[in-house]
């Protein structure tokens, strides 16, 4: 079941929430609105959930105009952040709540809601715990159940809102992993929110990156990670250095080190390089080498990641191999020189 919004807007008092979005997902597509708070997209969720409406604009759930639907009659499951279990239910009969609530013409039979609800249970991996309560659960089982409960009454669509928001590290991995394999199983088509650049990185058929009531690029998670649209995606889709620079007569992008001056005819620029795409070395490599002292190592991970600050007493970035880290030799206080493999420029 595909979902198309169409120049949506949305304005709370004299907050733009939403200024023309437009977003096609298509059927059985797992997709991630990524960006910082305040930029809408809470707000396109609920939108293409009933709980609130555009301004002005359509929103089209499998083919059908459903901007003014209201949200009973849409089909569309909404998980929130904090669970929103009732305490004084089992996980079973959490679970069935959607279901015994139905008007009686629709409404399943007992043996058919005991059928789908012990079946749902297994399918989130709580066999053997449907007669507990929710405090009688972990804050990752309760997100489980919660997710159960949307599916019992087979939405069209599945909303979840920060859904891991309230867990730990740990417990947000293992449950992305689990998500992502329900998903896969259910082909239900998804939209989740996230102010976690992993998680919609790790999890997302195709991210679409939002600020301050705009889509400022869609695309799969590699495309927006390793070809951002604007210096907004790059500073957003992870830690960055930036260095004052110019282009040269070739193209290059070229840095300006301190007290040089700008060539003739090039005009200066602001040039973006990640911290994995730094190179360090105990010898200047080349003429644009930045010499740096190392203040700060980290190596916990797969790369070790290195502090440094310039001439200039600016903070820099890099994160080398553990490999090359013991190859190089590097201890606090050192002085090193940096030179960026690929930078990025950004008008």
């Amino acid at each position: 079941m595909g979902i198309r919004a169409d120049n949506i807007y949305k304005i709370f008092r004299d907050f733009m929430a939403l200024d023309g979005v437009s977003l096609n997902v298509g059927t059985g597509e797992l997709v991630a609105l990524l960006g910082p708070s305040g930029s809408g997209k809470t707000t396109l969720l609920r939108i293409i959930a009933g709980l609130e409406f555009a301004d002005l604009g359509e929103i089209y759930i499998d083919r059908e105009e459903a901007s003014h639907t209201p949200v009973k009659e849409r089909r569309v499951g909404f998980v929130f952040q904090h669970y929103a279990l009732f305490r004084h239910m089992t996980v079973f009969e959490n679970i069935a709540f959607g279901l015994r609530v139905r008007p009686k013409e629709s409404r399943p039979s007992e043996g058919e809601i005991r059928k789908k609800v012990m079946k749902l249970i297994d399918l989130i991996h709580l066999s053997g715990l449907h007669n507990r309560y929710p405090a009688q659960l972990s804050g990752g089982q309760r997100q489980r159940v919660a997710l159960a409960r949307t599916l019992a009454v087979d939405p069209k669509v599945l909303l979840l809102d920060e859904p891991f928001g309230a867990l730990d590290a740990k417990v947000r991995k293992e449950l992305r992993r689990w998500l992502r394999k329900i998903h896969d199983e259910l082909n239900i088509t998804t939209i989740f929110v996230t102010h976690d650049q992993e998680e919609a990185l790790e999890l997302a058929d195709r991210v679409v990156v939002m600020n301050s009531g705009k889509i400022e690029q869609v695309g799969s998670p590699e495309d927006v990670y390793h070809n951002p649209a604007n210096a907004f995606v790059y500073d957003f889709l992870g830690n960055y250095n930036a260095f004052d620079g110019f282009v040269g007569e070739d193209g290059e992008c070229r840095l300006l080190k301190n007290g040089e001056k700008l060539p003739v005819g090039t005009e200066r620029v602001r040039l973006f390089a990640r911290p994995h795409d730094m190179e360090i070395s105990p010898q200047p490599q080349d003429k644009n080498a930045i010499p740096a002292r190392i203040i700060h190592i980290n190596p916990a991970g797969p790369m070790v990641s290195i502090e440094l600050e310039n001439e200039q007493g600016k903070l820099l970035q890099a994160a080398v191999t553990k490999e090359r880290f013991m190859e190089l030799g590097l201890e606090k206080r050192q002085t090193v020189y940096l030179k960026a493999r690929d930078m990025r420029l950004f008008n």
